[in-house]
C-alpha cells in the first residue's frame, strides 16, 4: 500500500485572508473560516484529507483538549452519509483522555473502484461520547461529531486545485447565478460578493463537471461585479473576480 499525504495545516487565519480581494476578506473574517475541524473541545488537525497522485493512506490527529475522556468511533462515508467500506480507519475505536492527541490512519483498500480521470470525495467522520455515559446504557447519552473530507485523487491528473478554483465558469442564466466546474477536481465554495454584498457558503462543493446554482438578488444590476472564494489543498482561501452581465 502507498503511503501517507497528509495535506499540510492550514495557514493562519490572517495570512488566508491576504490572498482574497479586500471586500471578502471583511466577509470571511467576520464570519470565520475554520483552521480545523472541532467540536467541544474535540479537533482534527486539518479541514481536508489528500491522497494524492493515486496514493492511497493519509492521517490526520485527533486531539481532546477538553477536561473529559471520550469514546471516539472513526469510519469514512459518502456525501449521501453512507459507510465506505472500501476504507478502514485505524483505530476505529478508541479512548481518548483528556489533553491527549491520537494519529487517525486513512487507507483506501480499492481505489481501482474509483475513476482515474478525476477526483473522488468522501467523509472522514468521528463520533465521540464521553467516557462515563459509555459505560452507562441507561443514560442519556451526549455525542460529539467531526466531518473532514478526503479526497482521493488518482495519479496523473490534469490540472490543479488552484487553476480550478480560478477558472469556475460564473454565468447568469434564467435568474440564477451558475458557477461551472470543467476541471478534474472537487471545488469547495466557501463565499461570492456581488458587488461588496457578501453571502458564505456551508461546505458548497462543486464536484467535476457539475454546476452549481444560486439565486441572484432581485436587486442585482444588470453588469455587476463577482469575487468568489474557494478553499485550496492546505485549507486556505483562494479568490478569483470577474465581471458578469443579467441576459
Amino acid at each position: 500500500m502507498k503511503q501517507s499525504l497528509l495535506a499540510p495545516n492550514p495557514l493562519p487565519r490572517h495570512q488566508s485572508l491576504m490572498r482574497l480581494g479586500p471586500r471578502l476578506c471583511v466577509a470571511l473574517a467576520l464570519f470565520g473560516i475554520a483552521a480545523s475541524a472541532q467540536c467541544g473541545g474535540l479537533s482534527v488537525s486539518n479541514t481536508r484529507l489528500i491522497m494524492q497522485d493515486g496514493q492511497t493512506s493519509a492521517s490526520t490527529v485527533f486531539a481532546n483538549d477538553s477536561n473529559t475522556q471520550f469514546l471516539t468511533r472513526a469510519w469514512i462515508e459518502n456525501a449521501a452519509g453512507i459507510k465506505n467500506e472500501d476504507f478502514i480507519v485505524t483505530p476505529p475505536v478508541a479512548f481518548s483522555p483528556p489533553g491527549k492527541h491520537m494519529r487517525l490512519q486513512v487507507a483506501l483498500l480499492h481505489p481501482e473502484n474509483y475513476p482515474s480521470d478525476k477526483e473522488s470525495l468522501f467523509y472522514l467522520r468521528t463520533n465521540s461520547v464521553p467516557g462515563s455515559y459509555a459505560k452507562d446504557s441507561n443514560s442519556l447519552q451526549i455525542e460529539y461529531g467531526l466531518r473532514v473530507k478526503v479526497f482521493y485523487r488518482p495519479a496523473n491528473l490534469e490540472g490543479n486545485m488552484v487553476d480550478a478554483i480560478k477558472e469556475l465558469g460564473w454565468r447568469v442564466e434564467g435568474g440564477r447565478l451558475l458557477a461551472e466546474n470543467k476541471s478534474n477536481f472537487n471545488v469547495t465554495v466557501a463565499a461570492y460578493s456581488i458587488n461588496g454584498k457578501t453571502k458564505q457558503l456551508d461546505d458548497c462543493v462543486i464536484a467535476p463537471g457539475h454546476t452549481l446554482q444560486l439565486k441572484l438578488p432581485s436587486n442585482t444590476p444588470d453588469t455587476f461585479s463577482l469575487i468568489w472564494g474557494c478553499i485550496d489543498d492546505y485549507g486556505t482561501v483562494v479568490h478569483g473576480e470577474t465581471d458578469l452581465k443579467k441576459h
